[in-house]
């Protein structure tokens, strides 16, 4: 029988300027959701995703910057 985890999720995005700075900009989203799962370590594989879906923002992010600078 699969067990059920709370997941929760919390993502802040700060801005920086130019220089380096903090210029003030953020914003903090999270989301709590029901995950089931046979055991904590298939539950594991979902936060998982979350790496990945990460690792592929970077991923675009150099592309963006190889192409536009």
């Amino acid at each position: 029988m699969k067990k059920t985890y709370q997941l929760q999720v919390i993502c802040t995005v700060t801005g920086y300027s130019e220089n380096g700075g903090f210029s003030g900009d953020r914003l903090d989203i999270s989301e709590t959701i029901r995950v089931h799962a046979n055991d904590f370590l298939e539950l594991c594989q979902t936060l998982g995703r979350f790496h990945e879906l990460a690792e592929k923002m970077k991923e675009e992010e150099k592309h963006r910057e190889g192409t536009t600078g």
